[in-house]
């Protein structure tokens, strides 16, 4: 049985628990575009800070107006946003409705979104769940589930690495500190910087895997594209498939487990891979070792030099 057969067993279809979806209240839907529409960013530029930044934004305005709403609600706004003429920020948005209605309610049923039909990737969905249970049905963009704390997130689609027809590196996961993160399909840049939780890739994951990871769990069904454990403080790493490049660069701690094959020994070899004394990667169950170098290319940890 496959994640979204899971999914639909456990929590239904989106269609299933969005019945009244066509009989929102206009007055409720007004009041949603107008703070939507008063946070947009102009600038076009994204980054970490900018995330935290307009998703309190975004927070503050809601709770302004001190107005209620279902999750039946939620989900209508998931699908009407298609609409709106500007849907960069649409995820920071639902996010904090998520995250304002779980907090104030303690809801312990679901709560769906559906992106299928927008045009390009909705980033940030997920953003700091703290509790919340979660079904996307359709793709995510950059930064789903990042701060994630607890609760569980199932995307039924894959994280699209490019935003309307531009290149990007897309996350998921990056600083997840708790909860259950799956996804079916493929992700791009998996729990970067992650501190807890489970992270369940279905599929492949195209760059870096637990880049500086410090805990937490990652399991990534496939193969993996990129390098797996760079800079990796802790936490467990298992892949499924094969891994094009490096494993366990400047790794300090943590284990990763490898059921496919690696990189040619030369290959790691030659960038000097570092694999600390307390770190642990293994392939197939057997552990194995890089090797770090000094500037005059002698062997200081690892393999020894050839005699």
């Amino acid at each position: 049985m496959n994640l979204t057969e899971i999914i639909r067993r456990e929590y239904g279809t989106v269609e299933e628990n969005i019945h009244n979806v066509a009989k929102i209240d206009g007055k409720l839907f007004e009041q949603f575009f107008q703070i939507y529409s008063s946070v947009q960013n102009t600038e076009g530029i994204v980054n970490h800070s900018y995330y935290d930044s307009l998703y309190e934004t975004i927070w503050e305005k809601i709770m302004t107006e001190h107005f209620s709403y279902t999750p039946e609600d939620i989900c209508s706004i998931s699908i009407l946003g298609t609409t709106f003429s500007d849907q960069e920020n649409i995820g920071f948005f639902l996010s904090c409705l998520i995250n304002i209605h779980y907090e104030n309610t303690k809801y312990s049923g679901i709560y769906h979104l559906r992106t299928k039909e927008y045009s390009c990737p909705i980033r940030a969905l997920g953003i700091h769940t703290d509790g919340a249970r979660i079904v996307i049905e359709g793709d995510v963009g950059n930064e789903c589930g990042k701060l994630m704390q607890a609760g569980s997130l199932f995307v039924e689609g894959n994280s699209i690495d490019e935003m309307c027809g531009t290149k990007i590196f897309s996350h998921i996961g990056s600083e997840m500190q708790g909860g259950l993160l799956k996804i079916s399909g493929n992700a791009d840049i998996v729990g970067y910087g992650m501190k807890g939780g489970l992270l369940y890739i279905g599929g492949n994951a195209k760059s870096q895997v637990g880049g500086r990871m410090q805990d937490g769990y990652i399991f990534v069904q496939k193969n993996v594209f990129g390098s797996v454990g760079f800079g990796m403080e802790g936490g467990t790493i298992t892949v499924k498939g094969d891994v094009l490049e490096p494993v366990g660069q400047e790794m300090i701690n943590g284990e990763i487990h490898i059921n496919g094959s690696l990189p040619e020994r030369e290959r790691m070899n030659g960038i000097h891979v570092f694999i600390g004394p307390n770190a642990r990667v293994y392939q197939n169950e057997v552990l194995i070792y890089g090797t770090q170098k000094n500037e005059q290319g002698k062997t200081i940890y690892g393999e020894p030099d050839e005699a």
